[in-house]
């Protein structure tokens, strides 16, 4: 029985979200790992050099646990769009994923900034003009000053 409704519903249940296993697998990978650490290091702080030991070098770069994430979400953006009874949410008679469902929802929006980011997802992000008031062919000298 094929089942073709669109609906305002939420695609995912925000109490479904929390009962699957992978992402509280995921959560609890991601959770800070307390380690005992009893040598003395120096206290660091903005506009100081890093020295041996330092606490704010970040030595393993990126957590792994960040491309969990995105697979995860990728996943999730993905699988087929559902409604909130679980019926599968169809657009002019087909079946669709989250992402397709989500893009159709930023179409229909009357929110301008919702529009405004699809079509910069589209088509790019328009260029900002600076228009100084001079005429074309002006040069700009910029002089910096500052303590060596």
């Amino acid at each position: 029985m094929t089942n073709n409704k669109t609906t305002e519903q939420p695609i995912v249940d925000d109490s479904g979200l929390s009962n699957d296993p992978v992402v509280e697998e995921l959560l609890r990978d991601m959770s800070p790992k307390k380690k005992e650490d009893t040598t003395e290091r120096p206290r660091g702080g903005p506009g100081k050099p890093f020295v041996k030991g330092d606490a704010r070098i970040n030595r393993n770069g990126r957590p792994r646990e960040f491309n969990s994430l995105r697979k995860l979400v990728q996943q999730k953006l993905t699988s087929p769009a559902m409604d909130s009874n679980g019926d599968q949410i169809f657009i002019q008679g087909r079946p669709v994923t989250v992402i397709e469902y989500l893009i159709q929802k930023m179409i229909e929006s009357k929110n301008t900034k919702e529009r405004q980011y699809l079509f910069e997802l589209a088509y790019g992000k328009v260029p900002d003009e600076i228009n100084l008031g001079m005429q074309t062919g002006t040069t700009i000298e910029v002089k910096l000053t500052g303590d060596d």
